[in-house]
């Protein structure tokens, strides 16, 4: 979803900053600014939800001791 967002306000953006170029630059970034909002939303969305702290997480859960069963 931030993906998303990131792809279609951050070309938005980057064209409102091109008002006086001819449409044919306009033309060409289109696609590069796409592309850098679509990974602009993914990085924010990413922070948003905590994504980051799973590695964390994951981690600390690798430090705990493994699970020993009752041998008879």
């Amino acid at each position: 979803m931030y993906s998303f967002l990131g792809s279609l306000l951050f070309p938005m953006f980057c064209l409102s900053q091109f008002k006086y170029y001819d449409s044919k630059t306009k033309i060409i970034i289109f696609p590069f600014t796409t592309i850098l909002g679509l990974y602009l939303g993914s990085f924010c969305g990413h922070i948003l939800t905590g994504r980051f702290n799973d590695y964390r997480r994951s981690k600390f859960l690798g430090t705990l001791p493994a699970n020993v069963f009752i041998k008879k």
